[in-house]
């Protein structure tokens, strides 16, 4: 495959149409003419590093949801949220990182069933409405945040850092540099993002999206925690979140450094 593509295409636009290109076809060698895109492709490259199958992360176990139900007090997943997994944890073993399936239930279950302590998070409010009315046929929809945080600590340093207006800053980068190594890097974190949620659907899962176009959107081709354009910020939780699960994501990354690096630090 030869890619000869003219300085006007955006970057984030022509690596969409090649990681369709690779999916489809599979070829043995691309050549491209442009620094930025071979450094955007091999970031996606490397983003797209094998997941664990499905079923392959570490249990989420009863000590995590008994943890989770004394600790976990920001951004409470709605109840109809199935917990497959734990994609990091702090270095005392407590859950960092969720792994959610990206199909939520519509109908309510209590304590005990497919969500994480459920009957806590009926009195809860934000989630649990923020994607009602996208439900699909057979009382399933979908939930796009493949990977949640929910380490208390590091909730708290991001929801700082976005506060001191992170958010804009590396916004306002990717808007001046829309070819830039930042901005390559940001949108193969979101291709992998989508690819790694929609890997995890089950083939039945999978097939019933792909006759649902809504769902194909939401969960193939929406990047980090459902954002539609590859060039977007947004939440600096959701790109934590894919980088301490073992996402090559720029932006978690840096929230990761500035977190080191003491930023954020004692801000409520």
């Amino acid at each position: 495959v030869l890619i000869d593509v003219n300085g006007t295409r955006p970057l984030p636009a022509v690596l969409s149409v090649l990681e369709l290109v690779l999916r489809a076809f599979s070829p043995r060698l691309v050549v491209v003419k442009s620094r930025a895109l071979h450094a955007a492709l091999s970031a996606a490259r490397k983003a797209g590093t094998p997941r664990p199958p499905r079923g392959a992360y570490p249990a989420f176990t009863p000590s995590d949801e008994a943890w989770l139900l004394r600790h976990h007090r920001a951004k409470v997943l709605d109840s109809r949220v199935r917990v497959v997994g734990v994609a990091a944890r702090t270095a005392e073993g407590t859950p960092a990182v969720l792994v959610c399936y990206p199909l939520r239930m519509t109908e309510r279950c209590g304590a005990g069933a497919d969500g994480t302590h459920a009957a806590r998070r009926e009195t809860r409010g934000g989630s649990a409405n923020k994607w009602r009315g996208g439900a699909l046929a057979g009382g399933r929809d979908p939930w796009p945040n493949l990977f949640w945080l929910v380490d208390p600590r590091l909730f708290q340093r991001a929801s700082a850092l976005e506060h001191e207006g992170r958010v804009q800053q590396w916004q306002r980068e990717v808007a001046a540099e829309p070819q830039g190594e930042f901005a390559a890097a940001l949108a193969a974190a979101h291709h992998e993002y989508g690819s790694a949620r929609w890997a995890l659907l089950s083939d039945a899962d999978r097939e019933y999206c792909l006759g649902q176009p809504w769902a194909v959107e939401a969960l193939r081709d929406a990047g980090v925690g459902g954002l539609r354009y590859t060039s977007q910020v947004k939440c600096l939780h959701a790109h934590l979140a894919h980088a301490l699960a073992g996402g090559a994501n720029p932006v978690g990354e840096r929230v990761l450094r500035l977190v080191r690096e003491g930023e954020g630090e004692g801000r409520q």
